[in-house]
């Protein structure tokens, strides 16, 4: 597996932990916080959710391009 690929998939990972993590942020706040305060962060997440998709896709491109398989990948998913 070459290193762009190494450093694509570590993005992808960091990008739906961060997703994670602000669904989780959402879901606990929202019955406690405003409504207004609830529609920024499901802004918040949709933004998080798109990085994702867009980390996904490059990750996807480069390996169907570059010819790097995941069944090499020594970095877990």
């Amino acid at each position: 597996m070459c290193e762009e690929y190494t450093k694509l998939l570590k993005a992808y990972q960091q990008s739906m932990a961060l997703f994670s993590l602000t669904l989780g942020a959402l879901e606990a706040a929202i019955a406690t916080v405003p409504r207004e305060q609830s529609r920024r962060q499901a802004g918040y997440l949709e933004q998080a959710r798109v990085r994702s998709d867009q980390a996904r896709a490059e990750l996807d491109e480069h390996a169907t391009r570059h010819g790097c398989s995941p069944a090499h990948s020594t970095v877990e998913i």
